[in-house]
């Protein structure tokens, strides 16, 4: 079964470990290349991978938050549990895959 990734180009899921569940590391590594190389084909300036849990520091933003440094940025006080955990918006991820476009162009 082929999943379609939203950069647009099919991916087989990795096979996994039948004990755990986990991808097996090859698996994980050649699929994480395969987006790394379409991000960069797609041109984007930066990639990365993360997994998808709490972040440790997540307190610290949602004190700073709640001290309202966020200023004029409203949406950052919304759905604050999102903003720390990836979990709080797709339970089953085990990945985070961000990447990074500069609108900057020079002259």
């Amino acid at each position: 079964m082929e999943a379609e990734i939203r950069v647009g180009f099919p991916v087989r899921p990795p096979r996994a470990d039948a004990t755990t569940g986990a991808a097996l590391p090859e698996a994980a590594a050649a699929l994480a290349d395969r987006i790394r190389a379409e991000a960069t084909r797609l041109g984007f300036d930066a990639i990365g991978f993360a997994r998808a849990e709490a972040h440790p520091d997540g307190g610290r933003l949602l004190a700073w938050l709640a001290e309202g440094r966020h200023g004029t940025m409203r949406w950052m006080a919304r759905d604050t549990a999102r903003r720390v955990d990836p979990g709080a918006v797709l339970a089953r991820a085990r990945t985070v895959i961000s990447v990074a476009l500069s609108y900057y162009r020079g002259g």
